[in-house]
């Protein structure tokens, strides 16, 4: 997957935005016309400048990286955390009786108690264990 970066000639790269400045790591872009538009916004920028101004990425190149998925290291999911923290969540939600709740909001929306109920089912058949 290829991508791309604005390196200076003194090795340090761009930051991307309005007004790139040097970094060692820089702005990533993900493609080669997100490079492009960048390029664009910043010519056109130039182009109103004054005309002693030099153009930010004067003597620049673009450099192509290819980018490699390597799978160096497994682990276990915590699966028991997402789901207690999305329950406590609900739970306090509805105690509280919060107007910006979407179970007050849309009392009668069916996927709501189906959320609800599926987490307290998957939540008594695994008990929390730590």
């Amino acid at each position: 997957m290829p991508m791309f970066k604005i390196q200076f000639p003194d090795g340090t790269f761009s930051s991307g935005g309005m007004e790139p400045s040097h970094h060692h790591k820089g702005k990533t872009w993900d493609s080669r016309g997100y490079l492009n538009s960048h390029l664009t916004m910043i010519t056109k920028q130039w182009a109103r400048a004054p005309a002693d101004e030099p153009h930010p990425y004067e003597g620049a190149t673009a450099v192509a990286y290819d980018l490699v998925i390597v799978k160096s290291e497994t682990g276990p999911v915590d699966i028991f955390r997402p789901v207690w923290s999305l329950l406590g969540y609900y739970r306090g939600r509805i105690r509280r009786h919060d107007d910006a709740s979407p179970l007050h909001r849309y009392p009668d929306h069916p996927s709501w108690p189906i959320i609800i109920q599926r987490l307290l089912g998957w939540l008594d058949e695994h008990p929390k264990d730590h």
